[in-house]
């Protein structure tokens, strides 16, 4: 038995190691294409069409992601021109889509497009004016400041946009300007980049606005970026991988074994359906089912247990006061002037106590004609 175990051990682990090589060999043709010379040109077509064409001829595989089709002002009318001449794909490739404010990245044997964080940030469709400036943030070259110490009046003068305003934070550090100001003659993004660390800042754009916002105020807005969702009979881990990280583009940490914790039948499966609702109505549904705790840090979204402490970034470990597990949700309309009607969700332990009070009587009032209709055989 011993000798057959030791066979099945050392199969298993070729097996193994033959498994982790498939992902680096299949690179090896997406590598060599990323080198090969070309000459290729394409004017104003739509961007499925494009990457179609780069990838006959340059042999890679390209992919462009759904969250590129989601981002853009037309989806997938959305027209590109995208031009080499003498040049490899890993040489400017970058720079041509940072102009559209995409970037690409290499996943398995293709070439996938993605947007850039700033565009993430946008949460939600562009329009045609907010992507142009966002390439344009991204590649044009600024000299110099103004008298304010931004770039608000040399930007809008590169990128010709006469309205242009960068809203500052309402604490700002003259070490924020001076420290941005090295990066000059730069371009705007390295300058919003480098001015927003100090403070662990961030930015986005509205319109015409370029607007410095806290890290953690930047998450929830990325968390109320609305979402459709259907999870049936799911693994816990990867709804909340596929919620956070893909749908809001937020980094997620979660606490040791958290998710151990639960009842295996809620972590293997998980069942949540949701029409149009923010993300963050999703986590404050999937915590009130668990117990799951989804802090906002500047770095991401940390999941722990209601009540235990998590650990932060620098090593220091904060114990959040216990919160009560919500035993139910109001779900209420609020019509506005436009005549769109918006739905909101509150939690039980929102609402003031003589309403909980009033809900809780309905519900013992509820409870017991079931019991009654039971007890005579009527069923229910």
């Amino acid at each position: 038995m011993g000798r057959n175990m030791k066979r099945t051990c050392v199969i298993t682990l070729a097996m193994l190691l033959a498994a982790l090589a498939l992902p680096a060999n299949a690179q090896v043709p997406v590598q060599q294409a990323l080198d090969k010379q070309l000459d290729f040109a394409i004017t104003d077509k739509p961007i499925q069409d494009v990457f179609a064409a780069l990838s006959k001829a340059s042999g890679a595989r390209f992919v462009v992601d759904a969250d590129t089709i989601e981002y853009l002002p037309f989806g997938e009318q959305t027209h590109m021109t995208l031009k080499l001449t003498g040049t490899t794909l890993r040489k400017d490739l970058a720079g041509i889509l940072a102009v559209n404010a995409l970037q690409w990245t290499i996943d398995g044997d293709a070439i996938k497009v993605i947007p850039t964080d700033p565009l993430y940030r946008t949460c939600r469709r562009a329009t045609f004016p907010e992507l142009t400036l966002l390439g344009k943030i991204a590649t044009l070259k600024i000299d110099g400041v103004d008298s304010g110490g931004t770039i608000e009046s040399p930007l809008g003068k590169a990128a010709e946009v006469k309205a242009l305003k960068i809203k500052l934070p309402e604490k700002t550090d003259s070490a924020d300007f001076e420290r941005a100001k090295k990066v000059l003659p730069g371009t705007a993004g390295q300058w919003l980049d480098t001015f927003c660390m100090g403070q662990d800042n961030t930015w986005y754009i509205d319109d015409a606005t370029i607007v410095i916002i806290d890290r953690k105020g930047q998450i929830e807005r990325q968390l109320q970026r609305r979402v459709s969702l259907r999870y049936q009979n799911s693994e816990l881990a990867q709804v909340l991988i596929d919620l956070i990280q893909r749908k809001g583009h937020v980094p997620m940490k979660l606490d040791p074994g958290v998710l151990n914790t639960l009842p295996a039948q809620t972590r293997s499966n998980y069942n949540l359906l949701m029409g149009d609702a923010p993300i963050a109505t999703a986590l404050e549904f999937i915590s009130g089912n668990t117990g799951l705790k989804f802090d906002r840090l500047s770095d991401g979204i940390h999941v722990s247990l209601g009540g235990q402490p998590f650990r932060t970034p620098d090593g220091g470990q904060v114990s959040p006061p216990p919160r009560a597990r919500s035993s139910y949700y109001v779900k209420m309309f609020v019509s506005l002037k436009d005549g769109k009607t918006v739905e909101i969700i509150i939690p039980a332990e929102s609402l003031p106590e003589d309403v909980q009070q009033a809900i809780e009587a309905k519900k013992q009032e509820f409870i017991k004609q079931i019991q009654e209709q039971i007890q005579t055989g009527g069923g229910f």
